[in-house]
């Protein structure tokens, strides 16, 4: 996409040095607000429009899933394709609410599905939507407003919290470490918080530590304790849970290199095809992938478009004959990112 077909008119270097001081000081997009930085992006995206690539075959297509597919909106806002829309899992998509919020959508809503939207707070606190309101559900929005609406109402009925749900949200950090609310962690699940990793450092170091490794093991903000609690001899890491984990893709490979066997059969390779930093190690050991996991790997697009097309040349009982593990799991691929590709405009 081109943003700017000419370049503007420059100054003299001095004269542009002047201007530049004095009327627009240089700033860097990091340096604006959080909310304006998402209104940017929000226009961004708007000028996009996504098209399903062309070797994707639309009898194969797990409709309900296509619905949660972030890319997906354009496709099946197309009016033949209305009908195969699941309006519940439609209500949980980011990219959805301007299709939502259509006056003949809104009827089709599913509210509480919408609660766990972070897209959708503005519209869920205008005056005409505060009916639909399900706080408990508000508990697993990943939006700074959300839970911000969620503190002000436990002010007024304590027990409104899915406490749950709520440790594993990054934007509750405060919230939970509050002195009224500490007590309600639950541990299993703040343990994989990405969020919350300052507090799991210091936890981490205490010898009656709450940790729970199998969520600590697959949380990708958790690097330095995972690094440190692999060079132990008897080691807490929970491997299945590490092999899903971006963050530990560079320990992974760095092993692989000293003992390939040993590690080979330690990873879980069902989770490492799965996790989305892991695709130079699964290209080197395409034996081991399982293509189930992989359908839902946004980085790995085109080793699905070689395997998918791989598939359709063979016979019926070839097909039948493969194991579970060699083949597609079109849920994962119907809800997979990657099949969309960014029209030209």
């Amino acid at each position: 996409m081109r943003i700017l077909n000419q370049r503007p008119h420059r100054l003299s270097p001095r004269k542009h040095s002047q201007a530049s001081s004095q009327k627009h000081p240089t700033i860097s997009l990091l340096d604006l607000p959080d909310d304006i930085i998402r209104k940017i992006i929000e226009i961004y995206k708007s000028l996009i429009k996504y098209i399903l690539r062309d070797w994707i075959p639309l009898n194969k297509i797990r409709w309900e899933f296509l619905s949660s597919n972030i890319y997906a909106i354009d496709f099946l806002s197309i009016p033949k394709n209305r009908v195969y829309i699941n309006w519940e899992f439609l209500s949980q998509n980011p990219n959805a609410i301007d299709f939502l919020t259509l006056p003949i959508n809104r009827g089709r809503i599913d509210w509480d599905e919408l609660m766990e939207n972070p897209n959708a707070i503005e519209f869920i606190c205008l005056p005409c939507n505060k009916i639909h309101i399900y706080y408990r559900k508000l508990s697993g929005n990943p939006n700074p407003d959300a839970i911000e609406l969620l503190k002000q109402m436990l002010k007024v009925n304590p027990r409104v919290a899915d406490w749950k749900t709520l440790s594993g949200n990054p934007y509750a950090i405060d919230l939970l470490t509050s002195p009224e609310y500490y007590e309600n962690i639950d541990w299993a699940i703040f343990s994989g918080n990405i969020g919350a990793i300052e507090i799991l450092k210091e936890e981490y170091k205490k010898e009656d530590s709450r940790i729970c490794w199998k969520a600590l093991s697959g949380n990708p903000s958790a690097y330095d304790i995972l690094k440190e609690e692999y060079a132990k001899k008897k080691s807490k890491i929970y491997w299945k849970a590490f092999s899903g984990n971006p963050s530990a893709c560079d320990i992974i490979r760095a092993q692989l290199k000293k003992d390939i066997k040993k590690l080979r059969s330690k990873i879980c390779w069902k989770a490492l095809s799965g996790n989305p930093s892991a695709c130079d190690i699964l290209k080197e050991n395409i034996d081991k992938i399982d293509w189930m996991a992989l359908s839902y790997n946004p980085n790995a697009i085109h080793l699905l478009e070689w395997k998918i097309k791989h598939l359709s040349g063979l016979t019926d009982s070839e097909l039948k004959g493969l194991k579970p593990k060699e083949r597609i799991d079109w849920m994962g691929i119907s809800s997979n990112p990657s099949i969309f590709i960014a029209a030209d405009i």
